[in-house]
């Protein structure tokens, strides 16, 4: 697994100026939507936020020290007579207690998902399933009385509780496999200061829609759009056939249904082929994808139900992952590309294990020795014959065994999946 939590994390957050003070800015947006943003109160200037933003990434990701960071952000404010450096106040932009907390807190928030991230792999939960809660220097009372508690990480508790849980927290965690002690008794609420974080929420799915201010809310969804093409919207008829009023967090998806105008919204331009393509057959799909995501470097995903009717189609960034496609039922049929021609990953055969699909094609376009484009495909099928590989933590101890034996990933893969009940080939 890569673990690029922290830098996607810092990399994809959207820039949102407001005028909100932090408590208008608390009851506008909900935690989830928070920890997919970037914003400071009362930063409504555009380029203001924009150099806040660039110089606390670079302190974030090790490229900016502190003492530097604050520094360049103090020279450029005041180059742009912007706050006053003179005073101390909270509300100051220029002051350096406010330029501090900018820092810090940014940098905690991206080293709590980046944690976070590695200690919920599967793996490594399944070794340690617990946190011990390591509290900071000089810390709050309620931070302090949890020092040393050990509590297990599928706990709501975490939610609520996970460093940083207030500005200025620097309390840790570390993994642990001690017996867990009892939950201690707790406020889900936001502390006084109205922050609230939860690294869980990078990793879940956003929908701007629940923004209460009607401003806030529209240039939101503006600049996901420009500057993610992936965000949550309501779907509409000519979106979804069916589980109607779910929210989908895709680039572009669209279901199948006979009775169903293809939307003619322009930013479905570019799936409408792939669309067409899955209804011919899952060959003719395959094809156009491997070349169309070659050359856009892009990823297409089309799914038929386990009766082999096509059911959804959808476009998005590479490993945008599963977590992003609608429901994924037993017996379904995935077919994806992946555009630097690579097998499947590791996540891909997990997923496909544990959403217990019919199959799962891998498919690329890839140059000849005669310097010829053509298809090639990875398939993962299962077959129902033989023995399933139980545990995930299983399938990935042997295929990385395996790895070190063979000369590529498919190899390995074989070596693991053939002779069990899953079988891949290389077409």
């Amino acid at each position: 697994m890569d673990y690029n939590a922290a830098n996607e994390f810092l990399k994809t957050r959207l820039s949102l100026p407001t005028e909100l003070s932090s408590k208008g800015i608390s009851e506008n947006l909900t935690a989830a939507i928070r920890a997919h943003c970037f914003f400071s109160a009362r930063v409504a200037e555009a380029r203001v936020l924009e150099e806040l933003r660039s110089v606390s990434d670079q302190y974030s990701a090790g490229k900016l020290g502190f003492a530097e960071g604050r520094k360049v952000l103090a020279k450029w404010l005041d180059a742009h007579a912007i706050g006053d450096p003179k005073s101390a106040r909270m509300s100051n932009i220029a002051s350096s207690m406010r330029l501090d907390l900018i820092l810090r807190q940014n940098a905690a928030m991206a080293a709590a998902v980046g944690r976070y991230q590695v200690s919920r792999d599967p793996d490594i939960e399944e070794r340690w399933p617990c946190w011990r809660y390591i509290a900071g220097h000089n810390p709050r009372g309620e931070h302090k009385a949890l020092d040393g508690k050990v509590i297990r990480k599928d706990d709501p508790f975490w939610h609520s509780h996970y460093p940083p849980w207030d500005f200025n927290c620097n309390c840790d965690v570390e993994d642990s496999d001690e017996k867990p002690d009892p939950t201690p008794q707790h406020d889900d609420h936001a502390p006084a200061s109205g922050f609230q974080f939860d690294p869980a929420h990078a990793f879940e799915k956003v929908d701007p829609l629940s923004i209460k201010d009607p401003d806030l809310r529209d240039k939101a969804i503006r600049s996901w759009e420009e500057r993610m093409e992936n965000f949550v919207t309501e779907p509409t008829p000519g979106d979804i056939a069916k589980g109607v009023g779910r929210k989908q967090f895709v680039t572009r998806g669209v279901y199948f249904d006979g009775e169903k105008p293809f939307p003619a919204d322009i930013n479905y331009k570019k799936l409408k082929p792939v669309f067409n393509a899955m209804k011919t057959g899952e060959d003719d799909f395959a094809k156009l994808i491997a070349e169309k995501g070659a050359s856009m470097d892009r990823e297409f995903i089309g799914i038929w139900d386990e009766e082999g009717s096509p059911f959804w189609v959808g476009m998005g960034p590479k490993g945008m992952g599963l977590a992003n496609f609608p429901e994924i039922k037993s017996g379904c049929t995935l077919i994806h590309n992946h555009p630097k021609g690579s097998c499947f990953s590791g996540q891909d055969v997990m997923d496909f294990i544990r959403m217990d699909m019919k199959k799962i094609v891998a498919a690329t376009w890839i140059q000849d020795d005669a310097g010829n484009m053509k298809l090639k495909k990875f398939t993962l099928t299962n077959t129902g014959k033989g023995d399933k590989l139980l545990l995930r933590s299983d399938v990935r101890r042997l295929y990385d065994e395996a790895l070190l034996r063979k000369k590529n990933e498919f190899e390995a893969w074989k070596e693991v999946l053939n002779g069990t009940c899953y079988e891949i080939r290389y077409d």
